[in-house]
């Protein structure tokens, strides 16, 4: 559950910096600072072209996939824990 919202408020960056929001409305910028550590590491990873105000983080996209997978391995692994408690 975790990684999924995760997931969903780092797709909502990445919806609002194509969109070009301002990022001094307070939903703006309550979604870039909650984001920020989790994309720390991305940052810098690719290119991020612009146009006009709009921008497209790629490494946003990058870190869904990253936090989908971690997601599903932790899942995964407690599947097998508990499966072989049974």
């Amino acid at each position: 559950l975790g990684f999924g919202v995760l997931n969903g408020l780092i797709g909502l960056r990445f919806l609002l910096k194509l969109m070009a929001a301002n990022p001094v409305n307070p939903f703006a910028s309550m979604i870039y600072f909650i984001t920020a550590p989790f994309l720390w590491m991305f940052q810098n990873l690719t290119r991020t072209p612009s146009f006009e105000g709009i921008e497209i983080e790629f490494f946003s996209l990058i870190a869904i996939v990253v936090y989908a997978l971690i997601g599903w391995v932790i899942i995964q692994l407690m599947w097998i824990l508990f499966a072989r408690m049974k």
